[in-house]
């Protein structure tokens, strides 16, 4: 099976994530001949020209529209030395940080690759292919774990010693090998076909129920999402290929009730991110995710239980749909051609088993909603002191602001904000100085300052407008 780190076909690796079937280990193209001349006349596809430059690197899977940008330097038009490769594709980015030499990849290296799913790599290429001591994980697009591989690789193939570890969706091991390989393959004769591996626990697509959501419930769900999409700051395809923002929020209002399924994936694709995206204490304004949010937010539960909702209602009407159709087997390439929404579909079925049951939901939110009923007596019994306080002073001002002043005296407005010195009174009026300071800045749009001035002023006000300062 090959394991070539190059970049990786993303359609099939929905599959993989889902299935571990045996396109976990066989997601890349035969490398092509070390001793073949780089053609880069734009007729061979293997020699991608990089974004902005005259410059080429060797890509062993290219696909429609990927393009690629290299932070190293570039000789005889080949991508060389130390940088890091980063391809974008349709549904995914990998980066690879290496060595170049001719436009290919030579000795350690570390790939990042991001698209429905995460694959971390680490290890040796020779011409851009895994050999020598490699490590591996692979997670889907929940960040569980699916596979873990720690050993040799030869011409990118797992070859000699190695250990792999298959995971299914509840995080238990299907597959535990350590032993050798040769030509990719277990020396013991194992096969990595689905058939062989344990069954992955799933819920028949026949035998979910249609969700039982209110008109009233559908318009609320609906409504709430539109105006969170909507109030994104960016509008996007994400990685996963979930539309976001502007785009999701323009879907939904073509499609008002949610009764196409691709309007049912936005819904409840929404109300999934929402549930685990939280605020970036280290960069303001930013978000980012954290899968246990659901845990410990009230409310991240609610769009928790939401989105299980509504990932139901697609599985649903997916199984009425395509009567015929396993959206849990292998992969079937022929299907993305007869089904859209195909590889959406897999990934919804497979995400609706990834949510906690309703006793582990319950488990949760017994201990929220308790922390939620004692933050709003705190907040009650807070706004309830400043209420009293509020009262004591309003009672107490009137004889207050008729005390007496006199010269010199610090003086305040009724809410004790300081309004400046008293300099004379005279009956029912007094000469309050106010010390005034201004900043001059060199534009509206510029913090840099350029100087300021600094006065006194002074005015007559009312004698009992303001009291002497506590």
């Amino acid at each position: 099976m090959e394991i070539s780190a190059r970049k990786f076909s993303w359609t099939r690796m929905r599959a993989t994530f889902r299935t571990v079937s045996i396109v976990v280990f066989s997601t890349l193209p035969a490398i092509a001949s070390a001793q073949t001349a780089p053609d880069l006349s734009g007729s061979d596809p293997h020699w991608l020209k990089l974004t902005g430059d005259d410059c080429y690197t060797y890509d062993a899977n290219p696909t429609p529209g990927e393009t690629a940008t290299w932070s190293g330097d570039c000789q005889n038009r080949l991508a060389s030395g130390t940088g890091l490769l980063t391809f974008h594709m349709r549904d995914g980015v990998q980066r690879i940080s290496g060595t170049k030499v001719d436009g290919y990849f030579e000795g350690p290296v570390t790939i990042d690759s991001v698209g429905h799913g995460l694959i971390h790599e680490e290890g040796t290429m020779v011409r851009d292919s895994m050999s020598g001591f490699i490590r591996q994980e692979s997670r889907d697009s929940n960040r569980s774990l699916v596979k873990k591989y720690e050993g040799n690789a030869s011409n990118g193939k797992y070859s000699g010693q190695g250990h792999l570890l298959l995971y299914r969706p509840d995080g238990s091991i299907s597959l535990d090998y350590n032993g050798t390989f040769v030509d990719g393959e277990p020396a013991n004769g194992t096969k990595f076909a689905q058939n062989t591996i344990d069954p992955t626990p799933r819920v028949e697509l026949a035998a979910v129920a249609q969700t039982n959501m209110s008109a009233q419930q559908v318009a609320a769900d609906i409504a709430d999402i539109s105006a969170y999409e909507k109030s994104l700051h960016y509008s996007a395809y994400e990685l996963n290929g979930s539309a976001v923002g502007q785009i999701a929020y323009t879907a939904i209002q073509g499609d008002p009730s949610a009764s196409k399924l691709e309007t049912k994936l936005i819904v409840a694709f929404g109300f999934y991110k929402r549930s685990f995206m939280v605020p970036d204490p280290q960069r303001y304004g930013q978000m980012k995710g954290d899968y246990e949010a659901w845990q410990k937010d009230l409310s991240k539960l609610k769009d928790e239980e939401t989105a299980k909702r509504w990932y139901e209602a697609v599985v649903y009407q997916a199984s009425k749909s395509y009567p015929d159709v396993d959206f849990y087997a292998p992969f079937d390439y022929a299907l993305t051609k007869k089904i859209p929404l195909y590889v959406d579909l897999m990934n919804a079925a497979h995400r609706l088993q990834k949510f906690p049951s309703e006793a582990v939901i319950a488990n949760y939110r017994l201990p929220l909603e308790q922390q939620q009923r004692e933050d709003q007596i705190a907040a009650d019994n807070t706004q309830k002191a400043q209420e009293s306080k509020k009262l004591a002073w309003q009672k107490a001002l009137p004889a207050r602001l008729a005390a007496k002043k006199t010269v010199g005296d610090t003086v305040c407005d009724d809410d004790n904000n300081i309004v400046g010195q008293v300099d004379r009174v005279e009956n029912d009026k007094i000469l309050v100085r106010t010390h005034m300071h201004r900043d001059y800045y060199r534009s509206f749009l510029s913090a840099t300052k350029v100087g300021a001035d600094d006065w006194d002023q002074s005015n007559w006000i009312a004698y009992k407008s303001v009291i002497r300062c506590e």
